[in-house]
């Protein structure tokens, strides 16, 4: 079932903050999590491309799922597979990366067509920012930096964000960029989430004693900054 995150990124979507989401997974929770919203999912699979094409309205979200979704379509997840992605949805991946802010969450950066779909938008002229947002990791990968570097080469802007993954990433996003009645319903989604339930919100603490050598003080204090 779509989580909180997702509820909140359909939220933001009725904003007018997000109108595309593309994803290598094939649950197909960011269109399942828009029933019953007032966001219609325009869904894109490789047998559906000619959607592509089509810019959202207002209350529309574009959910591309870039290798495939098996309700429709063969999936995409051999090597070789991968790296022949559809040309179509690549072209038209790039072109959105072009003159867009993106946001990269919860995405490893292991396939190759992929991030050459990347490379090869960060590399041509446009407005567009990158943020790929880590997980507990507070230096990006080689690929990743290699990435925000050839970006940053060609003239745009591009970070790399150490973060706690998906929900936690959309929960910052919409306690930042909603306003006035959005964000009165983006704090009482959260406040009926998992999130804000008591049993995963315990004080953070460390056990009482005394170090006996040097060597358990140092492990002490590194306990003490994690």
């Amino acid at each position: 079932h779509p989580s909180f995150g997702y509820q909140l990124l359909i939220l933001m979507a009725e904003a007018g903050v997000f109108d595309s989401v593309w994803s290598t997974n094939f649950d197909g929770l960011s269109a399942r999590a828009t029933v019953g919203s007032a966001v219609t999912a325009i869904e894109v699979g490789l047998d559906t491309t000619a959607r592509i094409e089509r810019l959202p309205r207002k209350n529309e979200l574009l959910c591309v799922a870039l290798h495939g979704d098996y309700r429709y379509d063969l999936l995409k997840n051999t090597e070789q597979e991968l790296q022949a992605q559809d040309a179509k949805l690549r072209e038209s991946f790039v072109q959105h990366l072009r003159e867009r802010t993106v946001i990269i969450v919860g995405y490893s950066g292991r396939d190759r067509s992929v991030m050459e779909c990347l490379r090869n938008a960060v590399q041509q002229k446009g407005v567009g920012r990158l943020f790929w947002c880590g997980f507990q990791r507070t230096e990006p990968p080689p690929l990743v930096a290699e990435l925000i570097e050839t970006a940053r080469s060609a003239g745009r802007q591009a970070f790399y964000v150490n973060g706690n993954g998906f929900d936690d990433t959309m929960r910052r996003l919409t306690l930042q960029c909603l306003e006035g009645p959005f964000a009165e319903r983006g704090k009482g989604i959260l406040a009926s989430s998992d999130a804000a339930k008591s049993e995963n919100n315990k004080p953070f603490s460390l056990p009482s004693g005394q170090p006996t050598d040097r060597k358990s003080t140092r492990l002490n204090s590194s306990h003490a900054n994690i």
